[in-house]
């Protein structure tokens, strides 16, 4: 397969959510930007343990974080501040590299991204509570048998 490079301008509180339909499209999930599957997500617990296994401090931390407020979305400054992080733009680093672990251990990672209407500002988290409910027994069942990676 021949190879290009595209170069786009993307607004800046829509970088992440480009770079998670970009690795969707890539891995042929989507074949456009307008999909949405309203279906109830099946998550099976044993991938979900072995993914949170792979996860850095900082990924568990967001991801908790997010389990800890679900329904409800955070603001990107409220991930910085919680996590002490250098700022919004370490957001989607982590994201994407707890995304690829996802992948290599047949874990479906799933998150929401959107900008805030009244505030412009960027917002994630894990409106599905089923989805988060199982996150954090897989977070509770990894905590409980292996150490934590502490570097990517």
């Amino acid at each position: 397969m021949s190879m290009v490079e595209v170069r786009v301008h993307v607004p800046v509180e829509r970088e992440t959510e480009f770079y998670r339909w970009f690795a969707d499209w890539r891995d042929g999930k989507v074949s456009g930007i307008d999909e949405a599957d309203d279906r109830p997500m099946e998550v099976a617990l044993e991938p979900a343990i072995a993914w949170w296994k792979s996860l850095t401090t900082k990924e568990a931390a967001i991801w908790s974080l997010w389990i800890s407020a679900a329904p409800s979305m955070v603001t990107a400054d409220a991930i910085v501040d919680a996590l002490k992080l250098g700022g919004p733009r370490e957001i989607p680093g982590a994201l994407a590299w707890s995304g690829r672990k996802g992948r290599r251990v047949g874990f479906d990672v799933n998150w929401q991204f959107r900008t805030e209407p009244t505030t412009g500002k960027p917002i994630y988290g894990l409106e599905d509570v089923e989805y988060a409910a199982v996150l954090a027994q897989a977070r509770d069942a990894a905590d409980l048998s292996a150490p934590r990676v502490t570097a990517r």
